[in-house]
């Protein structure tokens, strides 16, 4: 799930974009399509990661981790846990205090 909205930090469209992946996971649980629920967690946890909401985004992206797991998607289960070891990356640096 690609949006050319939201390329920029905190863009003024991802709650756009969060309001249609969010529609997405919706539909696809509904159709009880297990792989592109777990795409849904992925591209969730992508672009919490990108307004700053970092649990969240820990939550969708540890949900996508466990389903591709559990179907065996080895590709797609590399993509998640890169994003959570960015995700981790980010968080350290940010609680990281350099006195001047």
């Amino acid at each position: 799930m690609q949006c050319p909205q939201y390329q920029n930090e905190n863009p003024p469209q991802a709650k756009f974009c969060l309001e249609c992946a969010e529609a997405a996971q919706y539909e696809a649980e509904a159709l009880q399509h297990a792989a592109l629920v777990a795409h849904c967690h992925l591209g969730l946890g992508k672009l919490f990661e990108l307004t700053s909401k970092r649990q969240e985004a820990q939550d969708h992206l540890t949900t996508a981790t466990t389903m591709y797991r559990e179907m065996d998607m080895t590709y797609w289960l590399g993509q998640a846990e890169t994003e959570i070891q960015a995700e981790t990356e980010i968080k350290e640096l940010s609680s990281c205090r350099i006195p001047f």
